[in-house]
Formats: C-alpha cells, sequence, structure tokens
C-alpha cells in the first residue's frame, strides 16, 4: 500500500530532516530579520541574502538526498556537496524555484503556493534529477535497487 509506505518513510526520515531543516529555517529567518530591521550598510544585507540563498540550496538538495537515500547523516554534507558540484545546473534549478515560490506568494497569496505545491515538486524532482542519477551512480552499493 502506498500510503503505508510514506509513513513508513516519512518516520524513518523525520530525525535527520528535522536535523537538516531546523538551522537553515533558522538560519533565513534571521537574515530576513537583520533585512528588515537592522541598521547595517547595504553591502552586509546583500551578503546576509547570498548566505541565505547557499542555505536554502543546500537545504534543498539535502533534504531531496533524505528522500531518496539513506545515508549516514554525518555524511550528508559531503554527499550534497558533491551532489551540488556534479550537477550545477540543480543548484541553479533550486533558486529558480525559490525565487518562483516567492514571486507566487508575493504577486497572488500562500494559498495559491499551497494549490501549486504538487507542481512545484514535481518541478523539482524534474530539477534535481541529474543530481540523484549521479550520487546513485558514483556513491550507492551496485545492486542497492533503481533510482526512482
Amino acid at each position: 500500500m502506498p500510503w503505508l509506505r510514506f509513513w513508513k518513510g516519512w518516520i524513518e526520515s523525520f530525525k535527520q530532516s528535522m536535523i537538516v531543516w531546523t538551522p537553515a529555517v533558522a538560519l533565513c529567518a534571521l537574515v530576513a530579520f537583520n533585512t528588515a530591521y537592522a541598521d547595517v550598510p547595504r553591502v552586509f544585507i546583500l551578503g546576509g541574502i547570498i548566505i541565505a540563498c547557499a542555505a536554502a540550496i543546500v537545504a534543498v538538495a539535502l533534504l531531496v538526498i533524505v528522500a531518496n537515500f539513506t545515508f549516514r547523516t554525518r555524511d550528508l554534507f559531503s554527499v550534497v556537496m558533491y551532489g551540488t558540484a556534479s550537477a550545477p545546473l540543480g543548484a541553479l534549478g533550486i533558486i529558480s524555484t525559490t525565487i518562483l515560490a516567492g514571486a507566487v506568494v508575493f504577486f497572488w497569496s500562500d494559498w495559491v503556493l499551497l494549490l501549486l505545491a504538487s507542481f512545484m515538486l514535481v518541478l523539482l524532482a524534474r530539477i534535481v534529477r541529474p543530481m540523484i542519477i549521479q550520487i546513485h551512480a558514483d556513491l550507492v552499493e551496485p545492486g542497492s535497487g533503481p533510482v526512482t
């Protein structure tokens, strides 16, 4: 049953997902707060935005890896660096998808983004597919199963 497989995978990946997602959300929230309320030169704000974009790329790529593979938590960051370096268009696609999601929220509503969430996930899956194939080919044992 697909529903039972989904919940089994969700429970197994919950700890790693929280380890990945919590620092990324905290960093992006800190950058957003500093951008809104800090009285600093624009260069520092631009640097913070660049750091937040890098954190978003790493967090989304890590979540894709957690959803598709079972690596140890301490190996995840090296795997994501390898994955984004071997498929740099995937990182650019993650940035583009994030900008698209922000534009949907800015111009319409967060409810519209919620309605488009499945399409955005299909788009994200198509964007990061070369990264997943490269990681599977280079870092996963042969015969451990097909790439989905």
